[in-house]
């Protein structure tokens, strides 16, 4: 789904330092937990067989990450969005080439971090009723895309 994003972003990961992050990451701490990170998706690529091993880029802002990614899709789950989910926006956008999914930290989505993420054209979504834990989040919203663009087989 990222053929067309710019080679920085294409299958990555990114660490987001957020606002109402709790562990903060910076010089070679970071560094170091993105090595750790790499080696963690290297072994989950291996045991379940996948040919393309996402890279970990280094710990990122979103005002960053908003200026250098390309992907025509921008998606922000957001916890108080009540408008719009995630289905609806993943199939009005099925001919999409890239997809960028930002998930929050599990203390949430700062305002200013939704309106920087608006700005650099991410549309905020729901996950759903329940508010989910970040790594939950994630898991949640890749499976959905995986879904919705018929990647799951059957």
């Amino acid at each position: 789904l990222s053929s067309a994003a710019s080679d920085v972003y294409k299958r990555q990961i990114v660490p987001l330092s957020m606002e109402h992050s709790v562990v903060r990451y910076d010089g070679e701490k970071a560094a170091k937990k993105c090595q750790r990170w790499q080696k963690i998706a290297e072994s989950a690529a291996k045991q379940s067989k996948r040919d393309i091993i996402p890279q970990i880029a280094e710990v990122s802002a979103i005002d960053k990450l908003m200026a250098e990614c390309d992907c025509t899709t921008k998606i922000i789950a957001y916890e108080c969005e009540d408008r719009q989910g995630l289905k609806h926006v993943l199939q009005s956008n099925l001919n999409t080439d890239s997809i960028l999914i930002i998930i929050g930290p599990e203390g949430g989505i700062s305002e200013a971090e939704l309106d920087k993420a608006r700005i650099g054209g991410a549309v905020p979504v729901s996950l759903g009723r329940r508010i989910l834990r970040a790594e939950t989040a994630g898991l949640t919203a890749l499976s959905a895309v995986l879904y919705e663009f018929d990647e799951l087989g059957g």
